[in-house]
C-alpha cells in the first residue's frame, strides 16, 4: 500500500531538467586578443609622446640654475639606481668651462635633481664642485665633479676625511666621482700617467 502511494507521486514532467550554458565565440588558436589603437576625433590614430632631447633637458636645467648654456656635451650616461645619472661639460654665459650633473627618474622627463659648477680661475688647470644629492628612492650621495683643462693630468684623486680616497680620469675633459653616503672630502688633487701631483690642490667651486 505504501509503495503504491509513493510511485504516485512521481510525475515524468516535473523531472528537473539540465539548463544549458551560455558559450562564448571561440578565438582561433594562436591570435592575442589585441587593445583598440587610440584614435583622433579625425579617425587618426595617436602617437605616443617623444622623449625629450637629452641636451634640451640639460640646456633647460642649466637655465634654471642662472646659466646660459653653449657646447654641451654629455660625456656619461649611467645608470644609479633607481634613476639615471648624467654628467655633462658646457661653457658658461662669459664663455668659462663648466660642468654639472642631472640624476633623472624618468629618462626623457625634466628634472632638477643635480648641480652645476664653472671654472674660478682657468690658470689652475681643473675646478671641482663638491655637493650632496638624494636619488628618487631617498639614497643619500656625495659626488664631486669638475672638468680638466691641464692636458698632463690623467687622474683626479679625491681624498675623505675618513682616509679613504677614489679617483677617476677625465673623460672629454670632465669627471665624476660619486660615493655612497655622506663623505667629507678632505683633498682634490689632479696627478700625471705615473702618479706624480700635477695640481696639489683643485679649487672648488661655487655649485648652484
Amino acid at each position: 500500500m505504501i509503495g503504491g502511494l509513493l510511485a504516485g507521486c512521481i510525475k515524468p514532467d516535473e523531472v528537473e531538467q539540465p539548463v544549458a550554458t551560455p558559450t562564448l565565440p571561440s578565438m582561433p588558436a594562436g591570435e592575442p586578443l589585441e587593445a583598440p589603437v587610440p584614435t583622433l576625433s579625425s579617425g587618426e590614430p595617436v602617437s605616443p609622446p617623444l622623449a625629450a632631447d637629452p641636451i634640451t633637458l640639460i640646456a633647460e636645467f642649466i637655465q634654471r640654475r642662472g646659466d646660459v648654456p653653449s657646447n654641451i656635451t654629455i660625456w656619461t650616461d649611467q645608470r644609479l639606481e633607481p634613476d639615471q645619472l648624467q654628467a655633462f661639460t658646457y661653457s658658461g654665459a662669459a664663455g668659462e668651462p663648466c660642468a654639472g650633473f642631472l640624476l633623472s627618474a624618468v629618462p626623457g622627463a625634466p628634472s632638477d635633481n643635480g648641480a652645476v659648477a664653472c671654472a674660478e680661475d682657468l690658470a689652475a688647470g681643473a675646478f671641482a664642485g663638491v655637493t650632496l644629492f638624494l636619488t628618487s628612492d631617498g639614497q643619500p650621495y656625495s659626488i664631486v665633479f669638475g672638468q680638466v683643462f691641464d692636458p698632463t693630468v690623467s687622474a683626479i684623486t679625491v681624498i675623505y676625511t675618513d682616509g679613504s680616497s677614489a679617483n677617476a680620469p677625465p673623460v672629454q675633459g670632465g669627471y665624476v666621482l660619486v660615493t655612497p653616503g655622506i663623505a667629507e672630502v678632505s683633498a682634490i688633487i689632479g696627478v700625471d700617467p705615473a702618479g706624480n701631483t700635477v695640481i696639489p690642490n683643485v679649487p672648488q667651486s661655487a655649485v648652484r
